[in-house]
């Protein structure tokens, strides 16, 4: 694994861990559930489009372009997993204001690619 892979695990890990002790002291509400099954949501979709691209790569002819699509296959995998580590990390406080800014703009970049 690469260090950013490392880190975004370790990060999900810890938003992870988070969410079980909210979730046992009965703070856990809807709103963390849902910014979670979103995330996830989008990560299960980027799964399935980075399957499409390889497939896809395999079929062109060029190198560079094959390349292309390998790349930004790879980027969004990769933007999709970071943006599962976020929501992981901000669940537990996503009614608060700074982590709300954040995880909007971890949306938007997300979808960029």
């Amino acid at each position: 694994m690469q260090p950013r892979q490392n880190f975004l695990s370790a990060a999900g890990r810890v938003g992870d861990a988070s969410r079980v002790l909210l979730s046992t002291i009965d703070e856990c509400d809807e709103s963390q559930e849902m910014l979670l099954g979103f995330a996830k949501g989008i990560a299960n979709s980027t799964a399935k489009l980075v399957v499409q691209a390889k497939q896809c790569s395999t079929t062109v002819e060029d190198v560079q372009q094959k390349e292309a699509i390998i790349q930004a296959a790879a980027q969004a995998a990769l933007s999709a997993s970071e943006l599962v580590a976020c929501a992981k990390v901000v669940a537990p406080t996503v009614m608060k204001l700074l982590c709300i800014k954040h995880a909007s703009l971890l949306f938007k970049i997300t979808f960029e690619f």
